[in-house]
């Protein structure tokens, strides 16, 4: 497994697809343990049709 690599310089509204396994890890300034993802893979993806998730949003 790989960190994400610092070299990768993503832009704003910039979508990627990445692969990897989620985990926790120990953050100091909220005390608690937080969720993320040890990245494996990582490619450029386009922009969905809809690109927003929103909160109690039904079709």
């Amino acid at each position: 497994m790989m960190p994400f690599p610092e070299a990768a310089k993503l832009k704003n509204d910039d979508r990627i697809h990445i692969k990897g396994k989620l985990s926790t890890i120990y953050y100091q300034p909220y005390n608690a343990m937080i969720p993320y993802v040890q990245v494996e893979s990582w490619h450029s993806i386009k922009q969905p049709e809809e690109p927003y998730v929103f909160c109690g949003y039904d079709n």
